[in-house]
């Protein structure tokens, strides 16, 4: 059986080169986590695999969006 591994909130945003402020606006868009005791415990390879099904087609970083045009706040489900 493998282990599993379990991160804080800061350590797993570190892991991702993430500020701690921008991954705690990924919560409510349906970051996997668990919550125990008020604590938020984040496994790694769930959190990947979360990451990588929001693949969205678009432009590359640091190009401004179009004015009136929006991003879908929605992530996809299997």
């Amino acid at each position: 059986m493998t282990e599993r591994r379990r991160l804080r909130l800061i350590p797993m945003a570190r892991e991702l080169q993430v500020s701690d402020r921008k991954f705690r606006e990924l919560l409510p868009l349906g970051l996997p986590y668990t919550q125990v005791q008020g604590i938020l415990w984040f496994e790694p390879s769930e959190v990947h695999a979360w990451l990588d099904k929001l693949h969205r087609k678009g432009r590359p970083p640091g190009i401004k969006r179009t004015r009136g045009v929006k991003v879908p706040k929605e992530v996809p489900t299997e």
